[in-house]
């Protein structure tokens, strides 16, 4: 799965303006997640694969909730996670502000995905 940094909105174009000059997304544009395994029980899941942020790759592991939707759209999965990525795990130094205010290197991220099964007529 991938990510363009450009598409993430924090709602604050202040802040979205300094996250794109802080991970360098006109060199590096995405985040990418690939998806070795997934292994729990029904809902609960922990997805084992690797994170790719600013040219590096490192093994994740992170507890997720999937759920398929409930009619009118049986077709639909959603998949939420939240975890924590240290910045500096990928070489991005976290950025300072106003010579006061510190960013900390680590950053809570949220993910939200919903996967539609594509439907043809024929």
């Amino acid at each position: 799965m991938e990510v363009r940094w450009a598409d993430i909105d924090t709602k604050n174009g202040t802040r979205n303006r300094h996250m794109l000059k802080t991970v360098d997304a006109e060199h590096f544009p995405v985040i990418r997640f690939d998806v070795a395994e997934a292994t729990g029980d029904t809902g609960q899941v922990q997805l084992k694969g690797t994170l790719t942020l600013h040219g590096v790759s490192r093994p994740v592991e992170w507890p997720a909730t999937v759920r398929a939707s409930p009619p009118p759209l049986p077709d639909t999965v959603t998949v939420a996670a939240d975890f924590p990525v240290d910045m500096r795990d990928y070489g991005i130094k976290p950025p300072v502000r106003f010579l006061v205010a510190r960013m900390g290197a680590v950053v809570q991220v949220h993910v939200r995905l919903s996967f539609v099964k594509n439907q043809t007529r024929g």
